[in-house]
């Protein structure tokens, strides 16, 4: 249903995965629900676009697109080319 409870809320200053928000997630056994209905999240491009989440769910069983930014640091290392020496 469209007018079910959100249990998940993210803490302020804290770092949490936007798809918590989007799907909810387990905490100590029990589901926080999150904002889309439970097991509809389909997401695309995830290893294309790495600072967005983008994909796929349902909200009270229409679906719908969902565009979300990822807010938490990525971090790329990429050794030296010993060719370039």
């Amino acid at each position: 249903p469209w007018d079910r409870d959100i249990h998940y809320c993210p803490v302020e200053g804290e770092i949490s995965d936007p798809r918590f928000l989007i799907t909810g997630y387990m905490k100590d056994g029990v589901l926080q629900r999150g904002l889309f209905d439970e097991d509809s999240w389909h997401e695309t491009m995830s290893k294309w676009a790495t600072t967005v989440v983008s994909g796929r769910a349902k909200l009270g069983g229409y679906p719908v697109g969902i565009i979300c930014v990822e807010t938490r640091t990525q971090e790329k290392i990429l050794p030296a080319d010993p060719a370039d020496a």
